[in-house]
């Protein structure tokens, strides 16, 4: 942890087989209201010329699983 208690990781995420992955940053800092988790990512394919097109079709369940881990730091934070 920093001298004020936030927190900074490295997010890497792969999708099994599929030639999709996820790269970013997370972040837990204070806030006014408790803690705010931050993350900011980009999600890449490596097949040439339609990786893009893939890239945002993953996108949005790539969104939700990280959306539903933040929930559960939450629930971890406030049960601590």
């Amino acid at each position: 942890p920093a001298a004020d208690g936030s927190r900074d990781a490295t997010l890497k995420v792969t999708v099994g087989s599929l030639p999709v992955s996820v790269a970013g940053s997370e972040s837990l800092r204070a806030s006014a209201e408790g803690s705010a988790l931050g993350i900011e990512a980009t999600v890449s394919s490596s097949i040439p010329f339609v990786g893009g097109k893939i890239a945002a079709a993953a996108e949005p369940f790539i969104s939700k699983a990280l959306t539903l881990q933040g929930a559960k730091v939450s629930s971890w934070i406030e049960r601590a």
